[in-house]
């Protein structure tokens, strides 16, 4: 994951910026930018997650959950994301890897770049 740091100059007489910033897989870039290389969240912090904001908690095992934040790359936003849409339609840990790693129309948006 590239975080990316564009400064936004409209508006603004002085040295100081505000930054518009955009996250990403994406490393190709024509435009110079400042990017901050991140990694994902650790396995187990990554299952916590889940498992603390999952409504339906009863319907995922800690090895679904782990198998889909393998999947995700262990990324937050995607991790979020994911959380939201599971939460929003029921969907279990185990169908949401399926249609994930099936490229799934829906939900597929969460490993784009």
């Amino acid at each position: 994951m590239i975080l990316l740091l564009f400064p936004f100059f409209i508006g603004y007489e002085t040295d100081e910026h505000p930054l518009i910033i955009i996250t990403t897989r994406n490393t190709k870039f024509e435009t110079k930018v400042h990017e901050i290389e991140m990694t994902g969240l650790k396995p187990k912090t990554s299952v916590e997650f889940f498992q603390k904001y999952l409504e339906r908690k009863n319907q995922n095992s800690e090895k679904s959950l782990d198998a889909l934040c393998d999947t995700l790359g262990y990324f937050p936003l995607a991790m979020q994301q994911c959380l939201s849409y599971m939460n929003s339609t029921g969907t279990s840990a185990q169908e949401m890897s399926n249609m994930l790693l099936a490229g799934d129309p829906t939900v597929s948006y969460l490993l784009k770049q």
